[in-house]
């Protein structure tokens, strides 16, 4: 199983001018070095600020900074490519959002999301409060995002690190969005 911390425009609708020009941002704050691996353009190994941007929680936890040993994962950072509409992307499991107004859990969520899909305008009411709601609008409690574009962090277990508010501040200043953040996991 692999786990990322994913950064994504809290604009599902934002997008950098490309992939380049957010990854020359990333490269200037320090969160990204070097392109690596495959396809270059679009991996790169953690930048010289990547420890004061992103913090780690618990007690020491055992992470890769650095490519070693090609059989151990290490942390390092993507950027997805630029989608002409949102995307939308969650962990593989603990994914039950909630309804912002009345906190009801949205157990039929995958039916929003189908339906989101076909027609970006769905919008449907909350089973227990009835407020008309688009799944853009419900709390994913860090399980999911919508989105053009996504920077990930790869071999982030969930909760195991933050973005700093440094890095949230930078990449809003930078790119005059609001950023937010969830962890995804892939079985």
């Amino acid at each position: 199983m692999s786990a990322s911390l994913i950064l994504h425009p809290a604009d599902p609708d934002y997008a950098p001018a490309s992939v380049s020009d957010l990854a020359q941002m990333l490269h200037e704050i320090g969160l990204i070095g070097t392109a690596w691996g495959e396809p270059a353009a679009q991996r790169f190994l953690i930048g010289e600020h990547f420890l004061q941007l992103v913090s780690f929680m618990g007690c020491a936890p055992a992470i890769e900074l650095a490519p070693g040993n090609m059989e151990q994962p290490f942390c390092h950072a993507g950027i997805s490519p630029i989608t002409s509409t949102p995307t939308y992307l969650a962990d593989s499991r603990d994914v039950v959002p909630r309804c912002p107004h009345c906190r009801q859990r949205i157990e039929t969520w995958p039916d929003w999301i189908e339906a989101w899909q076909g027609d970006r305008n769905f919008r449907t009411g909350c089973p227990a409060c009835h407020v008309n709601l688009s799944p853009l609008e419900l709390d994913w409690r860090h399980a999911a995002g919508f989105a053009r574009v996504f920077i990930s962090i790869f071999n982030i277990y969930p909760r195991e690190a933050l973005p700093t508010e440094a890095l949230l501040i930078k990449l809003q200043q930078a790119t005059a969005q609001t950023w937010n953040y969830f962890y995804q996991r892939q079985d």
